[in-house]
């Protein structure tokens, strides 16, 4: 037992997930299973790390997403459109942030699962919160799926940046008038 001994996480948190990947992939394998190639799932939930010296983990709350098959409907222009990609999963993380009114960026990164030259880090205030990418052909392959694009970012950073609500200024200086039909 020394693992034990140096490891200051019990078994049952050594266990625990530490990014929302792993069941999002479960989910499109699920569905690839059973005919449906066009998937678009989303989840949100905590993952653990520990904590040194501490029995307890941390339980930050993520938000992920998976974009598989075409990232757009057919045309006819294009009947068969592209796969999801790294942009298209950028597209929509853009979607959840600037709705947040969140100041974010991203720069390149490199993550094992991810493809290289197809991933980033994103960044709210200049703190990394998450990633988003292309998922790498091996780790895709393992699943039982094809080119998989999708983030994962951390919620507790990405709400404290957060605008609050925008000021309402009235742009009528007229008195609404009422009537009675």
């Amino acid at each position: 037992r020394m693992l034990a001994l140096e490891n200051p996480m019990s078994e049952e948190q050594s266990l625990m997930r530490t990014m929302l990947l792993g069941s999002m992939l479960d989910v499109l394998r699920h569905n690839v299973a059973r005919g449906s190639a066009d998937v678009g799932i989303f989840e949100s939930g905590p993952v653990y790390f520990a904590r040194v010296g501490d029995r307890l983990a941390d339980e930050p709350h993520h938000l992920g997403a998976l974009l598989a098959g075409p990232a757009t409907p057919p045309t006819w222009r294009a009947p068969e459109p592209p796969p999801a990609d790294f942009f298209a999963a950028k597209g929509v993380l853009a979607g959840v942030l600037d709705t947040l009114r969140v100041p974010w960026s991203v720069e390149p990164a490199t993550e094992p699962f991810l493809h290289p030259g197809r991933s980033a880090a994103v960044l709210v205030e200049g703190e990394r919160v998450g990633w988003l990418g292309e998922i790498h052909p091996l780790v895709a392959r393992t699943w039982d799926v094809d080119a998989v694009a999708g983030f994962d970012i951390d919620l507790g950073p990405v709400a404290a940046a957060a605008d609050s609500a925008p000021a309402y200024s009235d742009v009528i200086s007229f008195p609404a008038v009422h009537q009675d039909i």
